[in-house]
């Protein structure tokens, strides 16, 4: 089931940008700390909190192209599937229970990780972080084992070079504790220096404490086009119907619920509403919070499971058995089509032929692209051709040209201000949006280029190709 899904291999603009940043930097043999790639902000500070993600994707693609990118989701998905499963068999005894409950919350949490990124990397740390929440809460030990008190350190210490989700583990950790403590009406002095020694591994990252200062400015301004960014979409029903069966559940169990499962629960609950971004964060908490009040409806209230009679675990291996064998075949077709083109740049999505064009007529100069373009277009022209703004938004970019790129962008105002700002060569725009119909009519601008789907323009004063 796992590979079955992580073989629907999505191409996200990010992916482009990600790749390539790793690449450069293995060939450089050292992290860029500096722009190199906008001609906006050239040699501006680049608070790159994602580079041990991107030498990763780079020197998976260096060596196997798309096919190793595809096979690392493979991997890190089956890494995320098991520990789902052996959260869920900590507390649920009953293996049709454990099943059911694997399979939504993976079909959930794959809905809203489709593509290969950096926060991959987040979600697996939170399971594993779940994984030893759940051995601490069930221990019958008074004090944590010293085994376990290293991971949480260790793991942080890898996150934080890895992808800004770290806040997300190291809040989860405070609320663990916060809650253990209250369950135990004593505070765990060694939880709570795991959690300080955590926090102090936070600070082994390139820019030290400084990352928080980025971090903290970012969090509270609002984003512009990123759609991870805002609350969650009300029309993808089956998350609805999933926070519906929680609540039910929770308010249907008899079972005692401790401080930490409904701080833990409520906490990413909300988030997860108000973000989509932290969606999977709420959907890994009911990984070890929902087993065993669900386990108690069906065994103790419903009387489903304790009598468990001779037709119905009949019933239930004929399901798994099938289940098994439907998706064994699925998944050898999805994977040998997926491997025979991993991660297709779609003409529908990208300006393919547009670039085409660019390199057959040694196109090079400044260019103002549609955003959702800009990374593929680092990808594919750089170092001919430079950006003047793209998805690594505040890591580079200030507040003010991220404010006059996209009044551009989306035709506010004095929406043209840019090309004066920061004059580009070129302007690269989606066909059918009228971007490039008023430029056409502007006395410096002339049209090159032109498909479907996508407008190339020239600055008329830009020596000619």
């Amino acid at each position: 089931m796992a590979v079955f899904w992580a073989v629907d291999s999505k191409t996200d603009p990010d992916l482009f940008g990600h790749t390539k940043y790793g690449l450069d930097m293995l060939e450089q043999g050292k992290i860029l700390r500096n722009d190199i790639y906008s001609y906006s902000f050239s040699g501006a500070e680049w608070t790159n909190h994602e580079w041990l993600s991107e030498i990763t994707f780079g020197a998976v693609y260096k060596h196997a192209g798309f096919n190793g990118m595809l096979f690392l989701k493979i991997v890190i998905t089956l890494l995320a599937s098991f520990f789902i499963f052996r959260i869920i068999s900590l507390y649920a005894s009953h293996v049709f229970e454990r099943a059911v409950l694997f399979l939504v919350i993976a079909f959930l949490m794959t809905a809203y990780t489709p593509v290969m990124r950096p926060q991959n990397f987040s979600h697996l740390f939170t399971l594993i972080y779940f994984y030893l929440f759940a051995k601490i809460t069930l221990s019958r030990e008074e004090k944590i084992s010293i085994p376990l008190m290293i991971c949480f350190p260790v793991i942080m210490a890898v996150w934080v070079n890895l992808h800004g989700g770290f806040l997300s583990g190291l809040g989860l950790l405070a609320i663990f504790l916060i809650g253990h403590s209250l369950d135990r009406r004593r505070l765990d002095l060694r939880l709570f220096f795991v959690f300080l020694i955590a926090f102090l591994c936070t600070l082994i990252n390139p820019y030290g404490y400084k990352l928080y200062t980025y971090l903290y400015a970012d969090l509270f301004v609002p984003r512009i086009c990123i759609v991870e960014w805002e609350c969650l979409d009300p029309s993808f029903v089956p998350q609805w119907i999933y926070i519906g069966f929680c609540l039910i559940v929770l308010a249907l169990s008899n079972k005692k619920k401790s401080f930490t499962q409904m701080l833990l629960f409520f906490s990413t609950l909300y988030l997860g509403c108000r973000y989509i971004k932290f969606f999977p964060f709420f959907l890994i908490s009911t990984v070890m919070i929902m087993p065993s009040f669900v386990e108690d409806l069906l065994r103790n209230q419903f009387k489903i499971l304790s009598e468990n009679p001779r037709p119905l675990r009949r019933m239930q291996k004929v399901i798994l058995v099938l289940a098994f064998l439907f998706l064994s075949l699925t998944i050898m077709v999805k994977v040998s089509r997926s491997f025979s083109n991993p991660y297709p740049i779609e003409k529908d999505c990208y300006p393919v032929d547009a670039v085409n064009y660019m390199k057959q007529n040694n196109v090079k100069g400044n260019l103002l692209v549609n955003f959702n373009w800009a990374q593929y277009m680092i990808w594919e022209m750089y170092p001919a051709c430079k950006v003047c703004y793209d998805g690594r938004h505040r890591t580079i970019y200030p507040l003010s040209i991220e404010k006059e790129y996209f009044k551009f962008h989306f035709m506010n105002g004095e929406w043209d201000r840019i090309l004066d700002s920061y004059p580009p060569d070129f302007i690269i725009w989606q066909a059918d949006m009228p971007h490039a119909k008023l430029l056409k009519d502007k006395i410096e601008w002339e049209e090159i280029y032109a498909d479907k789907e996508a407008v190339i323009l020239r600055r008329k004063n830009k020596s000619r190709l």
